[in-house]
């Protein structure tokens, strides 16, 4: 990886993780940085083999189950803690929530 593309990813993975309850869009990465969509892609695919769009989903389901698993089941939702971490359609948040990790959010947060 070229020292630029890697400037580049620490500096949206920053953006990123102080924005993470926030519906962001390739274009709003971009312009936090300043840099080309084309770009900004390319810096990531170089450095994780994948999009800041996939990226920023695979951080936002770690940090839903982090949370999911630390939460007690009667004093929090799915719903909450997945709006929390910036998913807004529950069915896509429970259908990648499992594909990530081989079981749904519900069972995560029952399994206290």
């Amino acid at each position: 990886p070229t020292r630029r593309s890697s400037d580049l990813v620490k500096q949206v993975e920053a953006y990123m993780l102080t924005h993470l309850d926030r519906p962001l869009t390739l274009q709003d990465l971009c312009a936090a940085v300043g840099s080309k969509c084309r770009t900004l892609q390319t810096a990531f695919l170089e450095i994780f083999g994948i999009s800041p769009m996939a990226y920023l989903k695979t951080q936002r389901l770690h940090g839903a189950r982090c949370q999911l698993k630390a939460a007690h089941p009667q004093s929090i939702t799915v719903i909450g803690i997945a709006t929390h971490w910036g998913f807004w359609h529950m069915g896509y948040f429970s259908r990648d929530y499992k594909r990530m990790f081989g079981e749904s959010p519900s069972q995560t947060l029952r399994r206290v």
